[in-house]
């Protein structure tokens, strides 16, 4: 296994779990805020004729889910993933989840990522899409956060690493 299929693997575990805080498990579709009919652990589904589904496929679909934007981050990004921490990489799987594919390949934070662009600022961009209709969603301004402080937390031990050393 190369270091970067581990890498990946680890941020996909990692994004799993943050998703399932994120999105809440629903047996029922639902109209998510964006107005997207969803399901499970926020599935975008196309028609409201799904039963209620258990967690344990709502699990199983997220982790699909997971699975195919992991996948689709990687072909965007191609070497750049190298760069990456797992957290970092979960932390866009994230992100990319919410907002999509499109919105993402269009996005700044993807041009100051191919820039090579501070963690920070990377963080930052993040942090811009907090909107839903026009409207500031604080459940996205707290999702946002979090993602920007786990694209971050490998930045950071490095940092507080680098000052016991010169110590």
């Amino acid at each position: 296994m190369t270091k970067s299929y581990e890498k990946v693997a680890q941020a996909e575990k990692t994004a799993v779990q943050l998703l399932k805080q994120f999105e809440g498990f629903r047996a029922s579709p639902y109209l998510c805020p964006g107005g997207y009919m969803t399901i499970g652990y926020g599935h975008r589904i196309f028609s409201d004729d799904w039963g209620p589904i258990s967690q344990e496929l709502a699990e199983k679909i997220l982790e699909a889910d997971v699975s195919r934007f992991s996948s689709t981050l990687v072909r965007i990004l191609r070497k750049k993933i190298d760069e990456l921490s797992s957290n970092q990489i979960a932390a866009l799987i994230s992100f990319v989840f919410n907002i999509g594919i499109s919105a993402f390949k269009k996005s700044t934070l993807l041009k100051k990522l191919f820039e090579g662009a501070p963690a920070e600022e990377i963080a930052n961009e993040m942090k811009r899409w907090v909107y839903s209709n026009g409207k500031i969603l604080p459940g996205l301004v707290e999702r946002r956060r979090i993602e920007a402080e786990l694209f971050l937390s490998d930045e950071k031990e490095k940092n507080e690493g680098e000052e016991k050393n010169e110590l």
